[in-house]
């Protein structure tokens, strides 16, 4: 085949396979613009069914006589609501498919594109081929002959896979447009159950304008006899209280009625009790042979007329209670039961009386040593910080110490006795300090606090009482605040707190005596 034309391959790729794609691509977009259409039916659809089931709801909860048909349009209306789930379910997997089948076309377009780009080279090349044939000598044409054949095996090779999938394409084409076909008549039926839901929709309109007819008929029924019965029980309650009236009537002419039987059977016992006393009487007269003499009996109507007196001044007493002996023999119990517990009671209070009387002696006895401890100590101890003063503590009422108060009276040296008041501000605290001291060697606690108590002390006497604290703090825990450096080198401890400029506390924990000024000793006051 040497100058001649190479095979050429029978496989096409040319307009009409196009515009047939293009067809399906079309009718593929129509059938999504139906199925967007079909499925906002179907939302306007859902909307009218959840205003019909809020009706329902409405028109059921008015009246219980329309139970039955609400109930049997609420059957209807979830095996519709079923219904158009079941369409909207089907309908999402037709737009799933639609979706596959929208990018198989464009895969199969893109491949279109691809193939037919590939044809224009081959055709390139195989121009280049026949003129470099035609220009070639024979060997060459011999050795190209070899390449081109065993290029035409490749070729043939791929051509076939082409075909095949050609083939496939053209298969699955055909299974779309079958696809399409199937959704187009599927669209139709739903669009023929569409238009049935609708005509039930409006049967159910129908149905429900009769019903809110009806359930207006049964509310002005209703009404109507609501009235009646209001009127009926308006009826039984005055019937029942008029009966109530008349019970009430008959419970008091019953009580008349039995006050006047019992009077009546009162006045025949006395009667029978006359009539043998004065049976008895006239047998003594006839003994005695006392003859009676007639006198004036009293008329009916006097009679009448005390027997009308005696009745009034009964009710006037009111009714007979008759467990009134009863009463009072509960109560003449009950007086007894009192008087005993009275009596015991009277005796508790005198041996009370008595276990008082010896506790207050007990507390004298134990108060008056207390004293005398404490005052020998503050006599001693003031005497000591004020180098011979005299100090005694003085009870206002011995007899009776627990409803009177305790007296300091100090005497500083070389000055006359004066009571607590009349001393000077030093003197007041070299004192108080004086029975601190006094009660915590009698019975000393743990722990003193004691706040600025040398303020008022020069500096001989602060360091006195400081001297004391030293002394004390072997048994007891002191904690003084203090501004005197003759306090504070008597301390064991030192806390220093100063202002900041921030208005803010600083603790400092190490003190410098040294920065401290010295304080000259004034003339000491004798205290």
């Amino acid at each position: 085949m040497i100058g001649g034309d190479m095979e050429r391959s029978t496989v096409k790729f040319g307009p009409s396979v196009a515009s047939e794609m293009e067809k399906i691509a079309e009718k593929l977009r129509e059938a999504q613009a139906h199925g967007e259409t079909v499925a906002n039916r179907l939302d306007e659809l859902r909307k009218e069914l959840l205003d019909l089931e809020g009706e329902i709801k409405e028109s059921g909860g008015r009246s219980g006589a329309v139970e039955v048909k609400t109930s049997t349009l609420e059957s209807k209306r979830k095996e519709f609501a079923a219904k158009v789930a079941t369409a909207d379910k089907d309908l999402k997997d037709r737009k799933e498919r639609f979706d596959e089948v929208q990018k198989t076309a464009t895969r199969i377009e893109e491949d279109l594109t691809k193939f037919t780009k590939a044809l224009e080279a081959l055709k390139g090349k195989r121009d280049e081929r026949k003129k470099a044939v035609i220009a070639a000598t024979p060997q060459q044409i011999s050795s190209r002959m070899k390449e081109l054949m065993s290029r035409r095996a490749t070729l043939a090779e791929e051509l076939s896979g082409l075909r095949s999938k050609l083939e496939a394409m053209a298969t699955q084409t055909t299974f779309l447009e079958e696809r399409r076909t199937e959704v187009g008549s599927h669209l139709t039926a739903l669009d023929g159950q569409r238009k049935d839901h609708e005509k039930r929709i409006e049967t159910f309109q129908d149905s429900l304008g009769h019903l809110e007819t009806e359930i207006r008929g049964l509310e002005k029924t209703e009404a109507q006899m609501g009235k009646k019965v209001k009127d009926l029980q308006d009826a039984r309650d005055a019937a029942y209280k008029e009966k109530t009236d008349r019970e009430a009537d008959l419970d008091k002419v019953t009580h008349k009625i039995e006050t006047k039987e019992d009077f009546l059977l009162k006045m025949q016992t006395e009667l029978k009790v006359q009539e043998e006393q004065l049976a008895e009487a006239e047998h003594i007269m006839k003994e005695m042979a006392v003859e009676l003499q007639e006198g004036r009996l009293p008329s009916l109507e006097e009679l009448k007329t005390t027997i009308a007196d005696c009745e009034a001044a009964i009710n006037a007493l009111g009714p007979i209670n008759l467990r009134a002996l009863e009463d009072y023999d509960a109560q003449q119990a009950r007086a007894v039961e009192l008087k005993d517990e009275f009596k015991r009671l009277e005796g508790q209070r005198e041996e009370l009386i008595h276990l008082v009387d010896e506790l207050t002696d007990k507390k004298k006895e134990g108060l008056a040593k207390i004293f005398t401890s404490i005052n020998e100590n503050f006599s001693r101890v003031y005497a000591e910080l004020t180098e011979g003063g005299e100090a005694e503590l003085a009870l206002e009422n011995p007899e009776k110490p627990f409803e009177a108060g305790l007296t300091l009276k100090v005497k500083p040296a070389h000055k006359k006795a004066l009571r607590l008041e009349a001393l000077s501000g030093g003197e007041r605290s070299l004192a108080s300090m004086a029975l601190i001291f006094a009660i915590q060697e009698y019975d000393p606690s743990p722990f003193y606090l004691l706040d600025e108590i040398d303020q008022n002390l020069d500096a001989v006497n602060a360091e006195k009482v400081a001297r004391m604290i030293r002394r004390n703090s072997s048994t007891a825990q002191f904690v003084q605040i203090s501004l005197r450096k003759v306090s504070l080198k008597e301390a064991d401890h030192l806390v220093g707190v100063t202002m900041t400029p921030d208005s803010l506390s600083e603790v400092i924990m190490r003190v410098n005596l040294a920065d401290i000024e010295d304080e000259k000793p004034r003339e000491v006051i004798p205290a």
